[in-house]
């Protein structure tokens, strides 16, 4: 399980014996130890990331199976993480989901579009997070580095 302490992150081993590694990028606090836990409950592997900029540094030493992030958040919003990561390692393209508890510019919008990246509005559920990433792994486009 993950734990936030004084700008750390203290993990459990990142590949699970089972289910996905999962990158988990937002910069509300609940809404990680919320989504954290029940993906880990499920089988998931989880390292969470409160900003973009972090998130991205996960990204260029560390495999992952799907990354969901926020869209608005400091520092590196998820439509700049998403860019700069696929840039660097494009086979990441396919595996965003992408959140959002605000209403989408058109900018974004656009963005979105050309992704094709799954994208839930929060609030959303827990059962419908879990099936989005069914959806990735029945693609095949989490199915790992």
């Amino acid at each position: 399980m993950m734990m936030r302490r004084a700008g750390t992150i203290v993990s459990s081993e990142l590949r699970p014996k089972s289910g996905l590694t999962i990158l988990l990028v937002d910069d509300h606090d609940e809404l990680v130890d919320l989504f954290s836990h029940a993906l880990e409950k499920a089988g998931h592997s989880v390292r969470t990331a409160w900003n973009g900029a972090m998130a991205l540094q996960w990204l260029m030493v560390d495999p992952f199976d799907a990354i969901i992030t926020d869209i608005r958040m400091p520092l590196l919003d998820g439509a700049r993480l998403y860019a700069k990561a696929v840039e660097s390692r494009p086979e990441l393209a396919s595996r965003f989901i992408f959140i959002t508890g605000h209403p989408v510019d058109p900018a974004t919008a656009n963005f979105l579009d050309e992704t094709r990246a799954p994208v839930l509005n929060k609030p959303f559920s827990i059962a419908t997070l879990l099936e989005t990433l069914r959806g990735l792994s029945a693609d095949g486009s989490a199915a790992g580095p």
